[in-house]
């Protein structure tokens, strides 16, 4: 027996859309004042709500077009990331929520693309702007690794996450105990 509480996001969606966009956006907004433990809290905390208002704004649609709400989400979240945020949960909610909805209503290949695709930009673009931020803080400025050598950064970034996809790609040896029991 389903009460009327239980029924109403069945019956509801756009309702249940927009409360979770609000609150979404509630809990955006303390997470752009945040910064990183020795230096200073973003005093820019206007260009982040935008962001990531617009990201929230987009999740209304998540139902009936997952994809490009998927697309400009990310875009949102590198962009606070390239602004200097600090990619807490809270400002990665709406890009998680549009992730789920986009795995609920789509294929696995396509979910698996959009989340790699995600993950590389919002990460690397977050590694890249913190190490300007410790690199040129205390006075002292100096040339920072992924300044010279952007390739190796990022290649190191993506080695080290995604080593055990590519070790499970790997044939087994002859004779190896995971062999037998696959």
């Amino acid at each position: 027996m389903t009460t009327t509480w239980q029924r109403y996001p069945r019956t509801h969606p756009r309702t249940v859309d927009t409360a979770v966009a609000v609150l979404l956006f509630a809990a955006a907004i303390p997470g752009s004042m945040y910064g990183v433990s020795g230096l200073a809290a973003p005093t820019h905390w206007s260009s982040g709500v935008l962001l990531a208002g617009i990201s929230c704004t987009a999740l209304m649609w998540h139902r009936h077009r997952p994809r490009p709400v998927t697309a400009v989400t990310i875009l949102c979240a590198t962009g606070m990331a390239l602004t200097g945020y600090v990619m807490t949960v809270l400002l990665l909610a709406p890009l998680m929520a549009a992730l789920y909805s986009l795995a609920a209503r789509t294929t696995r290949t396509t979910s698996r693309n959009f989340t790699l695709a995600a993950v590389a930009l919002v990460v690397g673009t977050a590694l890249m702007g913190l190490s300007s931020q410790r690199c040129n803080s205390g006075g002292v400025s100096y040339r920072r690794p992924t300044e010279s050598r952007p390739s190796k950064a990022i290649s190191k970034a993506w080695s080290a996450g995604f080593q055990r996809m590519v070790q499970r790609l790997r044939p087994c040896p002859v004779g190896s105990r995971l062999m037998t029991a696959r």
